[in-house]
């Protein structure tokens, strides 16, 4: 049996519906681990809610992978058979430039549904 540190996570075109070969993203197994190389000043709270949701949805089945589609990042494509989930992870979307850009995926998939099947 092996052990892993950390989970590796491809980044997926949600156009060309393929695996890209770059930009993967790496999720830690146990946040603790975080904890241990990062002091307080050097903490990224958003990092850990993604690190923390990521965990779960892997925890309940999905294939996770990052969807891209042209420059806009979509946190999590979780899929399992029949089933294809959309997730954006964020701190806070009280800043409008963060809500806007947190919500630029849901307004073009609402646009274009069958793009995204």
């Amino acid at each position: 049996m092996n052990s892993l540190l950390l989970y590796q996570t491809k980044r997926e075109d949600l156009i060309g519906k393929k695996i890209l070969k770059v930009s993967e993203k790496y999720y830690i197994v146990d946040p603790g681990f975080y904890y241990l190389f990062n002091d307080e000043n050097k903490r990224d709270l958003g990092y850990l809610l993604e690190n923390i949701v990521y965990l779960e949805l892997r925890r309940h089945g999905y294939k996770v992978t990052i969807g891209k589609l042209y420059d806009i990042e979509v946190d999590f494509v979780c899929k399992k058979p029949g089933k294809t989930t959309y997730i954006q992870v964020a701190q806070s979307i009280m800043d409008p430039n963060t809500r806007d850009r947190e919500i630029t995926f849901l307004s073009i998939i609402s646009l274009h549904p069958l793009l995204f099947i």
